[in-house]
């Protein structure tokens, strides 16, 4: 069996395995030393990433406070996107300010149907209404209806927990694709937010 680390541990083991690499010679952080089997990586970079291993759809993506996500971020969220399963149980989002996260698991596999398409949708589960969004690329190069995106549609999607729109406020966002220093945050502010990790866990 395969050993991976918890996505909450990714950050206080950051700074020991930061410069390890994998057999092929990749960087990656959050991982035991023996890069793990059973693994696809569909993006991989020293500070973010997507992958699947077993019935999981990991993305992991850092933020600097005050700064525009970088290309590793843009595109560890465009590989995530693309490569969406068409039904799962459960998403939970999580990050440095809540470990833990907050889980959905009402209408998850529409929702995730709609993050793959890039189209609207809203759900609610318990006290709270998560959004799946689309736009909200102030100052992006990359046009509406682009593959950059990584949605069937071509349009960018963020996802958001009681925070409808392109807005800010504090709370749970994950807007990886705006190309300003609004991307976001979990239990934060999600407009020039704090310096911080943010993950999104799929489960079929």
């Amino acid at each position: 069996m395969s050993q991976v680390y918890e996505i909450k541990d990714a950050v206080a083991i950051r700074d020991t395995l930061k410069t390890t690499r994998g057999t092929d010679g990749k960087a990656f952080f959050g991982r035991p030393i023996s890069r793990p089997s059973g693994i696809t990586y569909f993006f991989q970079s020293a500070n973010d990433y997507a992958y699947v291993e077993g019935n999981q759809y990991v993305w992991y993506g850092t933020f600097t406070g005050g700064s525009t996500p970088t290309n590793n971020t843009f595109n560890s969220w465009r590989y995530f996107l693309a490569n969406l399963p068409a039904a799962a149980s459960s998403l939970r989002i999580l990050g440095t300010n809540d470990t833990n996260g907050k889980t959905l698991t009402t209408n998850v596999s529409t929702f995730v149907q709609r993050m793959k398409a890039g189209t609207s949708y809203n759900t609610i589960n318990g006290l709270d209404t998560w959004y799946v969004l689309t736009g909200c690329t102030v100052g992006s190069p990359v046009p509406s209806n682009s593959p950059l995106y990584g949605t069937t549609s071509g349009e960018p999607v963020f996802i958001s927990i009681n925070l409808n729109g392109c807005t800010c406020g504090s709370g749970y966002m994950i807007r990886p694709h705006i190309q300003n220093a609004n991307w976001g945050g979990i239990n934060s502010a999600v407009c020039s937010g704090p310096t911080q990790y943010m993950s999104c866990i799929i489960t079929v």
